[in-house]
């Protein structure tokens, strides 16, 4: 063990599966390493992957590559006048009226506050007109801050949606996300949510789908962790939970081996979109120079989803062993704070607030106490007094950690 014990990166320390190495190894025999398009044998892995371990049956014809996910939110914010149509979208942004959301079969509640939005005149048509906007994307809050301000900083309007914490249970506050999809054009969905850990249910997934529909929101769906899912909290991609979203093109989902794997350094994702969407993001990505690949990206990424499975099934039960010991730890020696209930993912959430005095330097205690995390204020001011702690290393680590972090927070290692 380092003489720092690392909970701060949302990346796995552990070495990566061996079939990925060997890849690697083999690629790197050749004589010469050229420019590298992902073909066929690429998306037939990576929707084998989600075939396979998550149970939805998607056409590989519908994937495509990218570097990385976040890449995509740049690729269609910086489409130009055209970046709505450019995710799928129709021209016609008016939301739909309450009676065709229940003929829909949209839940009561979501018919009901539409109803409220047509009664309350506050829905206005969201026609462009011709006029060149800023695109507005909806998030829930925490949100990754680096991710967010490069929203911002390509020309983007953020609409954060605080979640609401009910004894450590962090859920969605259903009317305001409702309100800030009015006249949005993406939401940006992360399952599992980083940093909070939830796993959102097959009801919540449709409920957000019937909300996408009825105000012609295009939701990009940020999956990129859901290999590490508790085995009794079950992760569904959106897109198996609302088929009509994905085929409308109005939904496209996002996933990447390189977490799962603990190879980051190899840029290698997927997107899954189908009909004219999947061809106008292909064409946003050009724009971008986004269509070629690492020489190695595409021999990892496909071993990795080919025979990555029982590497993935011995990670993600350590992960899952970690999250539980250490929060039951947090809870028993931080008897006051509140940790959130993780349903999967690699990470943990909690507020150390009762534990930390308006001007104390939590990294100053942290590095006394030989520990390191990543404080909430990453994820958003109003979180300032909460932390993340990221537990995909051996159990014998995260325990040192947590046992760590407890000095920190209680004063007792400075």
């Amino acid at each position: 063990m380092s003489d720092v014990v690392d909970l701060g990166p949302a990346a796995p320390q552990f070495p990566t599966a061996p079939a990925v190495a060997e890849a690697i190894l083999k690629a790197a025999h050749a004589s010469s390493f050229r420019y590298t398009r992902p073909g066929a044998h690429y998306v037939e892995a990576a929707a084998a992957w989600q075939r396979d371990r998550h149970g939805w049956n998607v056409d590989a014809a519908d994937a495509l590559f990218i570097p990385k996910t976040t890449h995509l939110m740049t690729a269609l914010i910086n489409a130009g006048p055209t970046f709505y149509e450019l995710a799928g979208g129709s021209e016609d942004r008016s939301p739909m009226s309450a009676a065709a959301a229940m003929e829909m079969g949209a839940p009561r509640e979501v018919v009901l506050g539409r109803a409220q939005q047509e009664a309350d005149s506050r829905v206005e048509a969201t026609a462009d007109n011709g006029v060149e906007r800023a695109p507005v994307i909806v998030a829930l809050s925490p949100t990754y801050g680096r991710v967010a301000q490069m929203l911002q900083r390509s020309g983007a309007e953020l609409r954060l949606v605080r979640m609401e914490d009910f004894g450590g249970r962090l859920r969605i506050n259903w009317p305001a996300l409702e309100n800030a999809m009015i006249g949005a054009d993406y939401l940006w969905w992360i399952n599992p949510h980083n940093p909070t850990g939830r796993i959102f249910s097959e009801d919540e997934l449709k409920k957000v789908g019937y909300l996408a529909e009825i105000y012609r929101v295009t939701v990009i769906s940020d999956d990129i962790h859901a290999d590490f899912a508790r085995t009794e909290r079950p992760y569904i991609p959106m897109a198996k939970a609302c088929p009509f979203l994905f085929e409308a093109g109005r939904l496209i989902h996002t996933a990447s081996p390189t977490i799962t794997f603990a190879m980051s350094g190899i840029e290698a994702a997927v997107v899954f979109a189908r009909g004219k969407a999947r061809e106008n993001i292909e064409a946003a990505k050009s724009r971008l120079s986004l269509s070629t690949a690492s020489y190695f990206a595409q021999p990892a990424a496909i071993a990795a989803w080919r025979d990555g499975g029982a590497y993935v099934d011995q990670i993600a039960a350590t992960v899952a062993q970690n999250q539980r010991d250490v929060a039951a730890y947090l809870r028993e020696h931080l008897p006051v704070t509140e940790v959130a209930d993780a349903d999967g993912s690699m990470l943990l959430w909690f507020n150390a607030g009762p534990y930390l005095e308006p001007d104390a330097d939590l990294s100053a205690r942290c590095a006394a106490a030989g520990v390191s995390v990543t404080p909430g204020g990453q994820f958003g001011e109003t979180w300032q007094s909460w932390i993340r702690l990221s537990l995909a290393l051996p159990h014998e680590d995260a325990m040192e950690g947590a046992r760590r972090l407890v000095l920190a927070l209680t004063n007792r290692a400075v």
